[in-house]
């Protein structure tokens, strides 16, 4: 037996082009005699059903390395007190947990895992809080310029994006179990019919 129907795609592994995510229902109706492909490690997934774009990955790798030289940017010129003892830690303190934060999206991503959801959405809440106390908390003048340019330019669309990217794993996630629910049903009632 080749497959369920004469429409299927070919063999394992065929489909959109490696890191091309499927669309929501767009699945590849498998052959029922050949097993699923082995993921290639825990919390991972095969690039058929990858959980974010291709894309992701590199993109969030280059904003993670991108931050460091803005934190210590930071670090050097904000001043040690304002309104409160070390300001410039608390910044910098934050900046790197929102580096992480990209790091991992970027490194999930890439690596096709199951987490990118988890850092997709905790790099959106990071970026967005990050946009609200430049621009809350800008003095006024250059400061407060360079804090909208930065949060409405780059932070809250990247935080955006960043839910996207949460929400279409999720998506993801969601297809692959329903898929992987009728692919079992269906080589149920083929082993039934076996066995009659």
């Amino acid at each position: 037996m080749t497959g369920t129907s004469a429409t299927e795609p070919g063999p394992i592994g065929s489909g959109p082009p490696a890191g091309v995510p499927l669309a929501a229902g767009r699945l590849p109706d498998l052959p029922l005699d050949e097993p699923l492909a082995v993921p290639p490690g825990p919390h991972r997934r095969p690039p058929v059903v990858a959980p974010a774009p291709s894309w992701t990955g590199p993109l969030y790798l280059i904003l993670a390395v991108l931050l460091v030289p803005w934190t210590v940017y930071l670090g050097l010129v904000l001043p040690d007190r304002t309104t409160s003892a070390h300001w410039d830690v608390a910044w910098v303190g934050f900046d790197v947990i929102e580096f992480a934060a990209l790091a991992l999206t970027g490194w999930f991503a890439y690596r096709r895992s199951t987490w990118v959801e988890v850092s997709a959405s905790a790099a959106a809440a990071l970026l967005f809080v990050d946009a609200w106390f430049d621009i809350t908390t800008a003095t006024g003048g250059w400061d407060l310029a360079q804090a909208l340019i930065l949060g409405l330019a780059i932070e809250l669309p990247l935080a955006g994006v960043s839910l996207w990217i949460a929400r279409h794993a999720e998506t993801v996630n969601e297809d692959a179990i329903r898929w992987l629910l009728a692919r079992s049903t269906k080589q149920a009632e083929h082993l039934r019919r076996l066995r009659r």
